[in-house]
């Protein structure tokens, strides 16, 4: 059998009857200690005046059984502070304006469906069912007013899942629920460690257990300001019900509703949630915020987790401006040639590009439209849309491009690097939303090599760009984003860009973030059996027996290689692997074999991961061919790519028994995988 190199890396890693009222629920004094306990004993600002808060916590739908825990922690948490009283309540008549008037703030803690009417309002007889109507259009206009006129309004996890029927109520809240993925310990990130609601946290981000909302229009950063966020990138994105493809999941967040403030938490789900101390002091500066006494900021993010900034306001194309020729040409001309024709492009762009509903449209007539400022390192968001047919295109530093068009008609899909004409030019894999709906790029550039994810879903990984204008060089080291015309309509909205330093992405080149474990000229850096392997004219060659391994250990990791081949060849790539004299039972294996020419790959094939998980497609060239692979492993979650197609999207928490993998069939592991 032939053997090629091994690497080693570690990983540390109802219906109700009017005038009811419920002012207690019975809770356990268990519970009721701990969450006395965990609540804190001074306000963030003393009150101006004695302040009083309704917590109402009528369901017509799912009643969540913490509900009790959540009304004893905010009577405790404004007896203990000094900084409010509550009044709880499930009688829908306490928002009758005289009876509203009395209140400071309103707290919907885990409310469902719709509150207004009762649960049986469609068997009821017609006078009164205009009767009840009528209530609870008069109960929901007072709710508008009483926010509108600077009460405030606080919502608890479950808040986001009331009055679908009334659009008003998700304006006023933020958005509406739209399922829970995750019910898990997650990543939360704080957005602003400096803001007086992030405080409490002390911290960047934190992990806690709980039923995580995925929140739908009309959230928006442009109407919110967000505070805490799903870290996306240490979450599984592909569980079913995942339904955004921005990665934009907010937990937190604060919001101005006319002269009333508005602040909305997801966290709540969970009974030891109201016991938690960060969770309720990020409660009580969010109470206190409403009702007016801790300042705080609720301009609206316009931005994306990570720190991206909006290049795209929502309402105007303001930072943008009609395309002149392209980036070399444009070099070429004289300060007074460019303005002039600066002018003609911008008229050009007034006609054809417009901004609507948050939206840019482009009519299909007309040159592409550029940002004013270059960027160098960047990463991109943004979303688009097209028409059947239609075609487009993001232009990085001014070069083309990564490819945009109707996959019923390209069926190798939209992401593709499409003006390479000696690297990769295809997307890996079709990832397109069909034509007529939203879809989202994620664009990384470092130095000139590009990495597309469309859809959440890795299209090019690390690929580099070419200089379409001039191929005798490198792409340019900065130059603005361009939104191709392409003959076509085209919308594009969610546009954020989050610059990488330029000594990162640029002075250093391409590979200035990559750390090299194969120096070229010999063994330094590898530990092996004396005279096994060899480095010859810059390529590491077995020629005895053993295996190779890395020095260093390495975390969460990106790995790239080639490897070669010889017919018969039986190989593997081991990593995080915690005893190397032991690595099959201790250590993951991505197979290197000579499976070429195989119709339907196995578990064994090259490029599974052995025994667990054959590879979507057998990419692997014929014996004698160098074969590319990019390995990345981030927590959980590997992934795969060969000679440009992805052939492994795994994550390792399905893999839950010894022997068994998750399509039921066996393997020869003891532990689970």
């Amino acid at each position: 059998m032939h053997k090629i190199a091994f690497f080693t890396v570690l990983m540390g890693a109802i219906g109700f009857m009017p005038g009811h009222s419920t002012t207690a629920i019975a809770q356990s004094s268990e519970v009721a200690n701990r969450i006395d306990e965990a609540v804190p004993s001074k306000p963030y600002a003393q009150p101006a005046q004695p302040r009083k808060m309704l917590v109402f916590t009528l369901t017509r739908g799912y009643r969540h059984e913490s509900i009790a825990a959540g009304v004893h922690a905010f009577r405790i948490l404004g007896e203990k502070t000094g900084a409010f009283e509550i009044v709880h309540s499930e009688d829908p008549a306490v928002f009758e304006p005289q009876r509203l008037i009395q209140f400071d703030a309103v707290c919907m803690l885990n409310t469902t469906g719709e509150l207004f009417t009762p649960s049986n309002f469609e068997e009821l007889e017609p006078a009164a069912r205009s009767n009840a109507g009528r209530l609870a259009r008069r109960w929901k206009q007072s709710l508008l007013d009483f926010v509108a006129g600077g009460g405030g309004l606080i919502g608890i996890h479950a808040a986001a899942d009331c009055f679908y029927k009334w659009s008003e109520y998700g304006d006023l809240m933020g958005g509406y629920f739209n399922g829970h993925p995750w019910h898990e310990e997650v990543t939360v990130i704080v957005e602003e460690p400096d803001h007086p609601l992030c405080a409490p946290f002390g911290a960047t981000s934190f992990q806690i257990t709980d039923e995580i909302y995925q929140i739908r229009s009309p959230y928006s950063r442009l109407r919110q300001r967000v505070l805490l966020s799903l870290d996306a990138d240490r979450t599984d994105l592909r569980r079913s019900g995942i339904r955004r493809t921005d990665r934009d999941f907010a937990v937190s967040w604060v919001r101005t509703y006319g002269a009333g403030r508005v602040f909305y938490c997801s966290l709540g789900h969970r009974e030891e949630i109201y016991w938690n101390p960060a969770v309720l002091r990020h409660y009580l500066a969010g109470i206190q915020f409403v009702m007016g006494d801790l300042v705080a900021d609720a301009t609206p993010s316009i931005r994306r987790p990570g720190g991206g900034e909006a290049l795209f306001d929502g309402q105007t194309l303001a930072g943008w401006q009609g395309l002149v020729s392209n980036v070399k040409s444009r070099a070429d001309m004289s300060a007074e040639e460019l303005a002039a024709a600066q002018e003609v492009a911008n008229k050009q762009m007034a006609e054809h590009w417009t901004v609507t509903d948050g939206v840019i449209r482009f009519d299909g007539e007309g040159e592409s439209i550029t940002t004013i400022d270059d960027f160098g390192g960047i990463e991109l968001r943004v979303d688009w849309k097209i028409d059947a047919g239609g075609g487009s295109g993001i232009y990085l530093r001014g070069t083309p491009q990564v490819q945009i068009w109707d996959p019923t008609q390209w069926p190798e899909g939209s992401g593709g690097l499409y003006n390479n004409a000696n690297n990769p030019s295809k997307p890996a894999v079709r990832a397109d939303q069909p034509v007529g709906f939203w879809n989202n790029f994620q664009i990384t550039m470092m130095g000139e090599r590009v990495s597309v994810r469309l859809n959440d879903v890795l299209v090019v990984d690390n690929v580099v760009l070419e200089n379409y204008w001039d191929r005798s060089t490198g792409v340019y080291p900065a130059g603005p984003i361009e939104l191709q015309a392409h003959g076509g309509p085209v919308e594009f909205k969610n546009i954020f860009v989050k610059s990488v330093p330029a000594k990162r992405a640029v002075a250093a080149g391409a590979r200035s973030t990559w750390q090299p474990l194969l120096n070229g000229k010999d063994l330094t850096g590898w530990t092996c059996k004396e005279g096994s392997w060899t480095v010859e004219d810059g390529v590491l060659t077995r020629r005895g027996g053993g295996d190779i391994w890395t020095d260093a250990q390495f975390g969460n990791f990106r790995l790239e290689l080639e490897f070669k081949l010889e017919a018969g060849t039986n190989s593997g790539l081991f990593f995080r692997t915690a005893d190397i004299r032991n690595c099959v039972q201790t250590g993951i294996e991505l197979q290197v074999f000579d499976s070429y020419g195989k119709e339907r790959p196995g578990k064994h094939d090259c490029g599974a991961i052995y025994d667990c998980l054959a590879p979507t497609v057998n990419a692997v060239r014929k014996p004698g061919e160098w074969n590319h692979l990019v390995l990345t492993c981030m927590g959980p979650m590997i992934q795969a790519t060969m000679n440009g197609r992805r052939i492994i999207d795994m994550n390792l928490d399905d893999w839950t028994e010894p022997h068994l993998n998750p399509d039921g069939t066996k393997n020869k592991f003891r532990t689970a995988y």
